[in-house]
């Protein structure tokens, strides 16, 4: 199916290059202005009250011309989704988050609101209740959609309650063993790992690694099927408490290995981390503590911040390519370069990205005044 994907959209480039999908930005019929209107008398149907609706694409030529990428043509379409209606009379929503044709939705009422438009579900929009009168702080999901840890609660990060949701369940599972962690970020495993032990499935989350407030890392699962909770277990302690904001890891195919490599990203409010090793979580920072040369790898950047965003683009075969970092000084980026690189040598310092830039925030100022605006 992916080979058969990739022959399609080959083909589809062929056909816009070709010019028999070329596009004038003065033709308002070549550009959709039909679809474009009746989205407009959609909206005015509403009358201001606003749900969250899964909005098929035309078929035709619109559709063909908006993948027209760099030709003046329009790539999203966008709606607007606010009101009680969207959260389905849970409150108002107070954080959100999406994966792979999914939008998990926190509410003010302590409920966490679903929709799948993978399913062709959006309309119905399930809600999980976590608490009642807590609100849904932050939510946490993984790449498939279907994993989701929210943190619930009032006061200080330290009094939080974790839960877990997913579909398959309507009854989340709450996760008392988190409580008192701060979680600032969950590195997810998938199902396209090589190694089976790493693999993630519908009902089980696989190995996950938790950050927290205080630069811990630590390994945590949850599965269905066991209704025994597991205690996270902590990998490792950076050496400067600081909050971690962003974990993602991956396993690699290297030249020259037996067996795949995992990588593992982390950042925090200055600096992003790179661990390898494996072939398990463990043995990456196991390796790590008893190096006693204390060959770090990182990439430090000037400024402060309260938060941060970390990345990893995979291609179509699900191998990483790209990283970027949303940081103070703006958006770090660079190609992800893992056949280049001897992980096996504990000494190097290696951060496995090559061609990398610092792309700045846009300038402009704040509302009240001069200063500029808040960046991540």
């Amino acid at each position: 199916m992916l080979e058969a994907w990739e022959d399609e959209e080959k083909r589809e480039s062929e056909r816009i290059r070709s010019g028999r999908h070329a596009l004038d930005p003065r033709n308002d019929e070549e550009f959709g202005y039909g679809h474009r209107q009746q989205a407009r008398d959609d909206a005015t149907s509403y009358n201001g009250n606003w749900d969250m609706r899964a909005r098929a694409s035309s078929t035709g030529s619109h559709y063909d011309n908006e993948r027209a990428v760099g030709k003046g043509s329009t790539q999203f379409d966008l709606d607007i989704v606010e009101g009680s209606g969207l959260t389905r009379g849970n409150g108002r929503v107070t954080c959100a988050c999406s994966a792979s044709d999914c939008v998990v939705l926190g509410t003010s009422s302590g409920a966490v609101v679903r929709y799948d438009y993978s399913e062709d579900m959006a309309e119905a929009g399930t809600a999980v209740h976590l608490s009642k009168g807590l609100p849904v702080r932050r939510l946490f999901l993984d790449k498939s959609g279907r994993h989701a840890i929210a943190s619930v609660g009032n006061g200080s990060e330290s009094n939080l309650d974790y839960a877990y949701v997913n579909p398959s369940s309507q009854k989340p599972r709450h996760l008392p063993k988190l409580k008192g962690q701060k979680v600032g970020a969950i590195g997810w495993t998938d199902m396209t790992m090589v190694d089976a032990a790493m693999q993630s499935s519908a009902t089980f989350t696989g190995p996950m690694i938790i950050g927290n407030d205080i630069g811990q890392f630590h390994e945590f699962s949850i599965d269905l099927k066991d209704k025994k909770d597991k205690s996270p277990r902590l990998l490792h302690q950076l050496e400067q408490p600081e909050a971690i904001h962003g974990i993602e890891f991956t396993q690699i195919e290297m030249v020259g290995s037996d067996s795949p490599k995992v990588l593992v990203l982390a950042i925090t409010t200055t600096r992003c981390y790179f661990f390898c090793g494996g072939p398990t979580l463990e043995t990456i920072f196991t390796a790590l503590d008893s190096n006693s040369s204390g060959a770090l790898s990182f990439i430090e950047l000037p400024g402060q911040s309260t938060s941060g965003e970390l990345h990893l683009y995979r291609n179509l075969k699900h191998v990483p390519q790209y990283v970027s970092w949303a940081a103070a000084p703006g958006i770090f980026h660079g190609h992800l370069k893992v056949n280049e690189i001897d992980v096996d040598d504990p000494g190097i310092h290696q951060t496995f990205l090559r061609d990398c830039t610092l792309l700045d925030y846009p300038s402009g100022a704040s509302e009240g005044g001069d200063e500029e605006k808040e960046r991540p």
